[in-house]
């Protein structure tokens, strides 16, 4: 953990000089209530994403609460999908695990736009190709190196202000940051 540290302040420096876009502002939801969600929301929250956590135990939406995050009940997850702008997803969680859920939000169409990036600790490349099959747009084997992570948020949410750049152009609209 200890370690964790210097890496994750090195990355973030890097991700908010070297790229065009930061994931400061961005609608993030981390899907899962565990160790490396609880680690990952807190240095979201810390660069200035706004952080939102869907667990199923009560314990884990009340440690996100006192931490200053947004929480939703996993079952309701489908319902609040359409505000973020990126969903962080773990694979293993009980009752609805991340295939089920990737593929309810893939299943609506107005979610197709929403980046998703798995995060799981199941290292098979068939679960890998299944994941990106059913919609992912990323998938990351933990224990993930926070840089490569950050860096992976960043490219899909530049793919993402990228397609809406392309839909407003070809109305006719501009976007002006």
């Amino acid at each position: 953990m200890l370690n964790a540290i210097p890496t994750a302040e090195g990355a973030i420096q890097i991700a908010m000089n070297e790229t065009p876009f930061t994931i400061h502002s961005s609608k993030c939801l981390i899907a899962g209530g565990g160790r490396i969600a609880k680690v990952l929301a807190k240095m979201l929250n810390g660069i200035g994403a706004n952080v939102t956590v869907s667990a199923r135990k009560k314990g884990d939406l009340a440690y996100g609460n006192a931490m200053g995050y947004d929480t939703v009940p996993i079952h309701k997850l489908s319902k609040a999908v359409e505000k973020f702008d990126i969903i962080l997803l773990d694979v293993v969680m009980p009752i609805m695990d991340g295939w089920e859920t990737l593929k309810l939000i893939r299943s609506q169409e107005k979610y197709n736009k929403i980046p998703i990036i798995m995060l799981t600790s199941v290292d098979e490349v068939q679960k890998q190709i299944s994941g990106l099959k059913f919609g992912a747009d990323d998938y990351i084997v933990k224990p993930f190196v926070l840089p490569n992570l950050l860096a992976r948020i960043e490219a899909c949410l530049r793919r993402t202000k990228w397609g809406k750049e392309s839909a407003c152009s070809k109305k006719g609209v501009h976007i002006v940051n």
